[in-house]
């Protein structure tokens, strides 16, 4: 039985179909076009070798697509970060065919470990990272809807309107009774709408909450001061276990929080941090730094923000410490320990308001 070559898969998705290319040594480039619900899925499955190699770009359907691709075939599938291929967005011709083309000889030409690979996350992580998407999409709407209606105030000459004045249901309708005119029909419409975004997240922070509850690595993240169920959500929906990453700097880097480098001869600039990654989770490992700041119990931590505030100020400080407390959480999780300055006490009261189970004392990380 002869034996199959090797063939090289371009994938090139849409939102209802799809393009194919296949490379194979000594022979012209094979083209085909699929949909891309369950029934096109399975056509293409059906299609492939399980000596192949398959690449995508990163999106919704390509981890849905490789993890059928897997299972049906048992061929390799790669997914790449699209933002870092120059050679497909920065190209003068650029269509679904073309970009199929190129995912395939890209697979074709390169080392899987010179490609921006991206990890498939899987049906826990990817349902971890669709709560954390959510409750900051419905997070953002709030803080858009409460800067409307300080629009309002401000419209109406009251500008002492401060964030305890509008934070729940019952302090606006106090503030509302200020209002007259039409202005008060305006505040109603938005105070309707912010109180059933409240809900929602409110909903959604309970669901979490029971999730991470569940979760084997979540006490170990909890037991950082400042950190709760929503940051350890965020944690461990987009860096999981963390074996995937080699030391807590690449944890930083692939959040987004170290600074940009630009170096040439002699002369060194650090810039602002990257913001790459989830933008989502860094910001919720931000507001666990500010959390931590606030803390009584923060421990060293706390002392080395106090001591670099002196000189860099507050904000640089607080990203700083994020980026520490990022590469704590991998150390800590990578370990299976729990954080070196927290107590007992302060476990088993940071643990039972959350639910989670408290296992004893375990080696502590530095």
């Amino acid at each position: 039985m002869e034996q199959r070559k090797s063939r090289f898969v371009g994938i090139d998705l849409a939102k209802k179909s799809m393009e194919v290319c296949i490379l194979c040594d000594g022979k012209p480039a094979t083209r085909s076009s699929y949909k891309t619900d369950a029934s096109g899925r399975t056509r293409l499955c059906a299609s492939l070798h399980a000596t192949d190699t398959v690449a995508l770009e990163a999106c919704a359907l390509a981890f849905v697509l490789s993890r059928q691709v897997k299972q049906d075939v048992g061929c390799r599938v790669i997914v790449l970060n699209p933002g870092k291929l120059a050679m497909i967005w920065q190209s003068t011709r650029k269509t679904d065919k073309e970009d199929a083309r190129k995912l395939a000889s890209l697979v074709q030409r390169y080392p899987e470990d010179e490609l921006p690979v991206v990890t498939v996350p899987d049906e826990r992580e990817e349902m971890l990272r669709t709560f954390v998407s959510m409750k900051h999409y419905l997070v953002t709407i709030r803080t858009s809807l409460l800067n409307r209606l300080r629009a309002l105030y401000v419209q109406a000459g009251i500008t002492s309107a401060n964030k305890c004045d509008l934070d729940s249901g019952a302090a606006r309708e106090r503030m509302a009774t200020r209002l007259n005119g039409y202005l008060v029909q305006f505040a109603a419409v938005i105070g309707r709408e912010l109180g059933v975004t409240e809900q929602e997240i409110a909903s959604l922070d309970q669901e979490l909450q029971t999730m991470i509850a569940a979760h084997e690595l979540a006490p170990y993240v909890i037991s950082i001061p400042g950190v709760g169920p929503g940051v350890a959500a965020a944690f461990l929906a987009y860096v999981g276990d963390g074996k995937r990453f080699s030391n807590p700097a690449q944890v930083a880097n692939y959040v987004g929080l170290v600074p940009r480098l630009d170096c040439s001869g002699e002369t060194n600039r650090y810039g602002h941090i990257t913001k790459e990654g989830c933008r989502a989770m860094r910001g919720i490992i931000l507001q666990a730094a500010w959390s931590l700041i606030r803390c009584k119990e923060g421990g060293r931590l706390k002392e080395k923000f106090v001591l670099l505030s002196e000189r860099r100020g507050k904000t640089r400080s607080a990203v700083a410490l994020a980026r520490r407390m990022v590469g704590l959480m991998w150390i800590l999780v990578t370990r299976r320990e729990y954080y070196a300055d927290a107590s007992k006490d302060m476990l088993e009261r940071k643990f039972r308001r959350y639910g989670l189970k408290f296992e004893g004392w375990k080696s502590k990380a530095a």
